[in-house]
């Protein structure tokens, strides 16, 4: 693949993590490809297959070395846990009983489950009753 086929595969990547926030899955994958077409430019790897499982290797070890790394720097501290119980947030999309969605708490977009047994409607005002990570358990 051409050096520049592997920033567009980087730069889709990236694109899609801002989308469905996948909690840096997508984007260590893109920051991968962007490696593998540093490598490519200068020459370094030519061989498609050699690309290809270079690729791997470099998305297993960003995804296993680095991501947890990441995550812990972004994640909400311990305090802001605490603060964010009681609060309430209005849907950002509809959510189904014990399913995922987005909610808007703070001026900031948050993944939410809906702890609840009834559906959330988009506008709906939603309590924060727990933090996991970045997911927020809601109900009306």
């Amino acid at each position: 693949m051409p050096w520049w086929g592997w920033l567009v595969v980087g730069a889709v990547l990236l694109a899609t993590e801002t989308v469905i926030q996948t909690d840096f899955w997508l984007a260590l994958l893109g920051v991968a490809a962007f490696a593998m077409a540093a490598l490519v430019r200068f020459g370094l790897i030519e061989t498609i297959w050699i690309q290809w499982a270079a690729f791997g290797v470099l998305a297993v070890f960003f995804s296993v070395f680095v991501r947890r790394r990441i995550h812990k720097l972004v994640a909400p501290a311990p305090g802001l846990k605490a603060e964010l119980i009681g609060e309430y947030g209005t849907v950002q999309t509809e959510i189904a009983p014990a399913g995922v969605g987005t909610i808007e708490l703070r001026g900031s977009n948050w993944k939410a489950r809906n702890v609840g047994d009834s559906p959330l409607a988009v506008g709906a005002r939603v309590r924060v009753e727990a933090v996991d990570g970045f997911l927020l358990d809601v109900r009306v």
